[in-house]
């Protein structure tokens, strides 16, 4: 069980130092988080624990795996953001989070 224990710590943390904002998410999110990245729209509950400014992500009608807006939520107001360049939300879950990364920081 210990052996166990330090692999899943081992690759958890192989996780982080790839996607940094992971440092920021409990053992438990972060095992959620990486076992939906083969759905990227199976993770809208997981965006706001990964990035501050994000509530709500919007994936193209025609093809959902592209990521085309995202949205954020204070109080009774709404703020959505097209991103110049949709996001391809298909890999490795923190390849893509980190391309969203830095188009939110573009758009």
């Amino acid at each position: 069980l210990e052996k166990c224990q330090k692999s899943l710590e081992g690759y958890l943390e192989q996780k982080r130092g790839k996607f940094p904002r992971f440092y920021f998410v409990s053992n438990p999110v972060l095992l959620l988080i990486l076992s939906q990245g083969s759905d990227p729209q199976q993770m809208q509950p997981y965006y706001e624990k990964v990035f501050d400014s994000i509530d709500h992500v919007t994936h193209s009608k025609t093809d959902k795996s592209l990521i085309i807006e995202i949205q954020s939520i204070m109080g009774n107001s709404r703020e959505t953001i097209s991103l110049y360049n949709p996001v391809k939300a298909i890999g490795n879950i923190e390849d893509w989070l980190g391309e969203l990364e830095i188009e939110m920081q573009r758009s």
